[in-house]
């Protein structure tokens, strides 16, 4: 490449930002809608939502506080005898209980149409949005102050397919709720002759980070990763749309989601993954 066309690609790469910028306008919000900012809606906004979800809109309440009141009048005692060593805050009787960085509404969706209503939601209010599993992340990426985390633990589906066809691959499959924990998954595959590759924690949520992140496990070395075995992918993307990705169809977002990270490209409902014949397994650690 010579220098005059080098020097192009430079100028070109460094106009993208503004191009960008400048598609977004200048009255696109820098920053998310925060509890105590006027733009934070109403307790009535917040109810509304809650009957949308037919009652599952959860307030989240600092861990400690449901123990504050036991403890200030119980246990006060002993706990300024042994705990106050400078490094356990909350139990100093000074400590200020607080939510922190817990998000501030967990949204329990257990259905397409739910995961609709809170994307909606928090677009129309700019409020930061966490997809959240069974929470075995620890980056914290399945919380966030002022958020609403976008609860999947409950959507509990599970179906095994004897006979999967499609244009890569013909043969047995399972489609799993992105609820759907480790030894969910392993017992039902168990009871239809089949084996899966789940994580070594039998308490993960398969379909949420851990296959969105790649996935290793004690079958990995046999079969590959958790997210070679993904088939397809069911989703709701940021625009509300529902979508199945796969190789043939919408297949971006299928090698996207596929270990390119979880909560990143769309919220996943389920996802269809090959399963293998039983066989015994041995695991040392």
């Amino acid at each position: 490449m010579g220098r005059r066309s080098y020097g192009a690609l430079l100028f070109a790469a460094a106009i993208v930002p503004l191009a960008i910028w400048l598609k977004a306008g200048p009255q696109s919000p820098s920053c998310r809608c925060y509890p105590g900012d006027p733009c934070w809606p109403s307790a009535n906004k917040w109810e509304s939502l809650n009957v949308s979800l037919s009652g599952n809109l959860i307030s989240v309440e600092p861990i400690g506080s449901l123990a504050g009141q036991f403890l200030k009048h119980t246990l006060v005692t002993h706990l300024r005898r042994w705990q106050l060593d400078g490094v356990t805050d909350p139990a100093h009787p000074e400590s200020l209980c607080t939510i922190g960085h817990l998000a501030q509404y967990t949204a329990n969706v257990t259905s397409a149409a739910d995961v609709k209503e809170v994307l909606e939601f928090v677009k129309k209010h700019n409020i930061h949005l966490v997809i959240r599993n069974t929470s075995h992340d620890y980056l914290e990426r399945s919380t966030g102050a002022g958020a609403v985390n976008l609860w999947t633990h409950n959507l509990k589906s599970i179906e095994t397919i004897p006979s999967y066809a499609s244009s890569g691959y013909n043969g047995p499959a399972m489609k799993i709720g992105a609820g759907i924990q480790g030894f969910e998954a392993q017992n039902a595959a168990h009871e239809s002759g089949y084996v899966i590759v789940t994580g070594l924690c039998p308490d993960v949520g398969i379909a949420g980070g851990y296959t969105q992140g790649g996935g290793h496990g004690s079958l990995a070395s046999r079969y590959g990763l958790s997210a070679d075995q993904v088939l397809e992918w069911e989703v709701i993307t940021a625009g509300g749309e529902l979508k199945t990705a796969s190789p043939t169809q919408n297949s971006d977002l299928y090698w996207a989601l596929s270990g390119g990270g979880g909560g990143t490209y769309a919220v996943v409902l389920s996802m269809m993954v090959r399963v293998y014949p039983e066989e015994e397994n041995s695991v040392a650690s």
